[in-house]
């Protein structure tokens, strides 16, 4: 056996290398809860000054009071930088 070899033959390089292959794997593992932007990180308000861009209107709002994209309750009547138009059905 070489020096710095393990016994099922990989080297200490070689694990490192597959670890780093892993990493990405393990961001895109991460559960919806945790990848919700804060309220204030997209500056919501619970009651938007433009009526045509409203939660209520928006791809990510999940009626009666969630998001997709932004945790905690939201305002049908809301808004924030996420702002996503629903598609015409």
């Amino acid at each position: 056996m070489r020096k710095g070899e393990t016994i099922i033959g990989m080297n200490r390089r070689n694990v490192l290398k597959a670890i780093a292959g892993a990493a990405p794997l393990a961001v895109l593992a991460t559960t919806k809860a945790e990848a919700k932007a804060k309220q204030s990180a997209v500056a919501y308000v619970a009651k938007s000054k433009d009526d045509s861009k409203q939660c209520k209107g928006c791809n990510f709002y999940i009626d009666p009071n969630g998001c997709k994209s932004v945790e905690g309750e939201i305002a049908p009547e809301g808004y924030c930088i996420l702002w996503n138009k629903k598609p015409a059905a």
